[in-house]
């Protein structure tokens, strides 16, 4: 395939920018070519404050490549349904791990059938028969949490650990029926420990791409076990659920890992975010403080 203009040009992502503008037949939206995805890592609100000023489409340079942004949920949504043929899904590249690639960027009947069998999969997980394996998990992490804060000094990472530590063991339980405190539940968060240490990681190399074949591995034996009437997992998890329903496959297993992957990030910076804005309010820290935690019969808001 013969090199265009545009494709040299790739590496040069402001001069790339200033000559597509300038040759294109449609203006670009407002903004300048400077570097906005450092700005928005340093403050989370960058992008709504130049929305507010520019307009809720415009371009600027992020991740070494021009950009169109476009803040808000319909806006983005109206365009990916009139668009949705001129656009490419950008992910992790995990073809060569997962038999045809992460759901989300699936098409047409791939996409339909795997999307189906997930689905009903996760309609089969009852959470309340959870609740009281989920209040455990919490509970036993914040008391940890507590009882090292001479160690670590209630420091924002290690807040973040602990966090990290439920959403890990939430998705351990949930996705693949591993009960907190057995063997095999310690063998799938070392797992974890070994696909991200610090959090999702983007652009998986050796490291992740070992250890998601270890993980893998390890699950094709549980599940094994499962088909035989034997195994150490749940039947109420999801992956036991696929296994049921006769659906589960390798595309669907390596699907279920990273989601659990990116699923266990997200839980924690929600948890995060929950605590963020209980801080905010003194009311609901008063009440957090004065609440009894000895009646077992009363759900304390904490």
């Amino acid at each position: 395939m013969k090199a265009t203009l545009f494709d040299w040009l790739q590496p040069y992502p402001v001069t790339y920018a200033r000559i597509r503008a300038a040759l294109s037949r449609h203006p670009l939206p407002p903004g300048d070519f400077i570097a906005l995805d450092p700005l928005e890592r340093a403050d989370r609100d960058t992008l709504r404050q130049r929305a507010e000023v520019l307009g809720p489409i415009f371009k600027g340079i992020a991740w070494g490549e021009l950009c169109i942004f476009i803040v808000g949920l319909d806006r983005c949504r109206e365009i990916t349904q009139q668009h949705g043929s001129d656009l490419r899904v950008i992910s992790m590249e995990l073809d060569h791990l997962i038999p045809k690639g992460l759901l989300h960027i699936m098409e047409g009947d791939d996409h339909r059938l795997y999307r189906r069998a997930i689905l009903q999969a996760l309609h089969g997980i009852e959470l309340a028969a959870n609740e009281s394996v989920l209040e455990a998990i919490v509970a036993t992490a914040l008391r940890d949490y507590v009882q090292r804060s001479g160690e670590h000094n209630n420091a924002a990472n290690a807040y973040t650990t602990a966090m990290s530590a439920i959403a890990t063991a939430v998705v351990t339980w949930l996705f693949f029926g591993a009960e907190p405190g057995t063997a095999v539940h310690e063998r799938f968060l070392a797992h974890f420990r070994e696909l991200g240490p610090y959090g999702l990681v983007w652009h998986p190399q050796q490291r992740q791409e070992n250890a998601f074949r270890a993980f893998r591995d390890d699950l094709r034996a549980e599940v094994t076990a499962i088909r035989t009437g034997s195994g150490n997992l749940r039947k109420g998890g999801l992956v036991a659920q696929m296994v049921e329903q006769g659906t589960l496959d390798d595309t669907l297993l390596g699907n279920v890992i990273y989601q659990a992957e990116m699923g266990r990030s997200d839980l924690k910076n929600w948890f995060r975010w929950l605590t963020r804005h209980v801080a905010d309010e003194p009311a609901v820290l008063a009440r957090i403080g004065a609440e009894d935690m000895g009646h077992e019969w009363v759900r304390p808001l904490a």
